[in-house]
């Protein structure tokens, strides 16, 4: 999540040069063609991604700042001071319950990779990647088959964790015993006089380091945090090289990786897949710039040039467009017509169905070690889950609501 403050990181730039960048006609504006034309053709071989939470909605995956169904919306039963509190460094210092029972809910191993997965995937295999700058924490990109070396968790992601008192390294698989094992332990135990809203607060699985007893997150970056060292390593030379940026299903509000389309140079074509235009451009007074967005005191005379110039971000409603494409809609739609462009439909349907297939195998082996039978099940061999429950379903959600409130009262120093 990172630092949620504005940096500048170029200063403004002149465009009259690169006009031809993507298309030799400016009386047509720039469309998806033009793109995959580019890359069809060889004109494009280093391109970098920025990516968001959009591309692992269709996974099952909530994004956060959809209204409605996106995750930010639906916390309130964790009783957090305002929803982003769960991604708050110091609020987990003070209570991280509702954050490790999040992450019961969002770890990875039961989410598929998305047709976006793995176009990033087939980009790869086409040899035109350089990098991807992801923002999500689901792992997903490894799950698709993307080396861990083509992209860049810029919020870091559950692939590690870390004590907040020594600073030892744990592994995911470590973390997933930790949460998992004792959740499962805590769900079938019924010695049962002990079930109480207490207990269940207790039996939430809070990961401790077995070096010092702190307590082990995972490695994804919170409000407070600094972003991880291989963002600050790789941004600067990727934007340099970078020939195309594609920015998917993002918001651009969250700094410094929000800045990224700003970064790269005039020259280089920018396309959006988001289902709504975010980050736009508008024109204004050189003046204006200077004072509103670089902050500088001075006050041009009348006899100075004051010229129009344009702020930072997407160009999609200025005439003077020349590099900027809007692919409005869902991440998956949008890319996949994209894909047809470019002619690589079935490539991507192949990749597809064998990465799915190594998923769903894995799902299994995961199923069977586990060896366990749901609670459901055993009542139902006994003959007594029909007679109880409507009644257990409805102490169940007394109970949810109990634990919740007690959650938000809740310390841990």
């Amino acid at each position: 999540m990172g630092n949620q403050q504005s940096q500048e990181w170029n200063e403004i730039s002149t465009y009259d040069d690169h006009r031809d960048c993507l298309r030799d006609n400016d009386n047509e504006p720039p469309t998806l063609q033009h793109v995959a034309d580019k890359i069809k053709n060889g004109d494009i071989s280093q391109i970098v991604i920025l990516a968001g939470a959009g591309i692992s909605v269709a996974a099952g995956i909530p994004d956060f700042r959809s209204p409605g169904s996106g995750l930010y919306d639906n916390l309130g039963k964790y009783q957090l001071p305002s929803p982003e509190a769960i991604f708050d460094i110091d609020f987990f210092d003070q209570n991280p319950f509702p954050f490790f029972r999040l992450s019961t809910e969002l770890f990875p191993g039961k989410f598929r990779p998305t047709l976006t997965h793995y176009f990033l995937t087939l980009l790869h295999q086409k040899e035109v990647l350089r990098r991807v700058f992801t923002q999500n924490i689901d792992t997903l990109e490894s799950v698709a088959g993307l080396p861990e070396d083509k992209y860049v968790a810029c919020h870091g992601n559950f692939s590690t964790a870390t004590c907040r008192k020594c600073k030892t390294e744990y592994t995911q698989q470590w973390m997933k015993e930790q949460l998992f094992n004792k959740k499962i332990a805590s769900e079938t135990d019924t010695d049962s006089e002990s079930s109480d809203v207490e207990a269940a607060v207790l039996n939430i699985p809070i990961p401790l380091c077995t070096r010092c007893g702190g307590i082990v997150k995972p490695d994804i970056t919170f409000f407070g945090e600094s972003l991880p060292p291989r963002f600050e390593e790789l941004v600067v030379p990727d934007s340099q090289r970078c020939d195309l940026l594609l920015v998917l299903g993002t918001s651009l509000q969250v700094y410094p990786v929000g800045r990224l389309p700003d970064v790269v140079g005039p020259w280089v074509p920018r396309v959006l897949f988001n289902r709504d235009p975010v980050h736009i451009a508008e024109k204004c007074k050189m003046s204006e710039y200077e004072s509103k967005v670089m902050g500088l005191d001075k006050v041009r005379s009348e006899q100075e040039d004051d010229d129009d110039v344009v702020d930072s971000g997407f160009w999609f409603d200025l005439e003077e467009n020349y590099r900027d494409v809007f692919a409005q809609g869902n991440c998956d739609d949008t890319v996949k017509e994209f894909v047809e462009l470019l002619g690589w439909t079935k490539e991507l349907e192949i990749l597809m169905q064998e990465g799915n297939a190594r998923f769903d195998a894995a799902q299994e082996v995961e199923e069977m070690k586990k060896g366990e039978v749901s609670k459901k099940e055993e009542e139902s061999k006994d003959g007594t889950a029909d007679d109880t429950s409507t009644k257990e379903v409805n102490q169940d959600q007394d109970k949810e609501q109990e634990l919740s409130n007690l959650m938000a009262k809740t310390n841990i120093k």
